[in-house]
């Protein structure tokens, strides 16, 4: 009786050993690569929200004309004018006046 609790004990035991000796990395078939090689990620040509925003950066850097600032700064409370479009306005004056002055000569 001993001996066939200690079998029904141990049986099991062993099954479960030899069952978990196939989970092992160290076995594997011969010629089966450890590694399958995979695919690389996948890279996109283009982004059409990138595009859009890079074309939208030289046209908000882009300096505006005179008249555009006369017009932005015409109004005090005016959120367009900007601290170089007051300073294009005198120098376009200035520059007026130099040229009616040359045409006078």
């Amino acid at each position: 009786p001993r001996a066939a609790m200690l079998l029904h004990k141990l049986v099991p035991l062993l099954c479960l050993a030899a069952s978990a000796q196939a989970l092992m990395p160290n076995t594997r078939l011969v010629g089966v690569p450890a590694i399958t090689p995979r695919a690389g990620p996948v890279v996109m040509n283009s982004n059409p929200i990138v595009e859009f925003f890079e074309k939208m950066i030289p046209q908000m850097r882009r300096k505006p004309s005179i008249e555009e600032a006369i017009a932005l700064c015409r109004d005090p409370e005016s959120s367009g004018c900007d601290v170089d479009m007051l300073e294009m306005i005198p120098k376009h004056r200035l520059d007026l006046e130099r040229q009616a002055a040359a045409r006078m000569d």
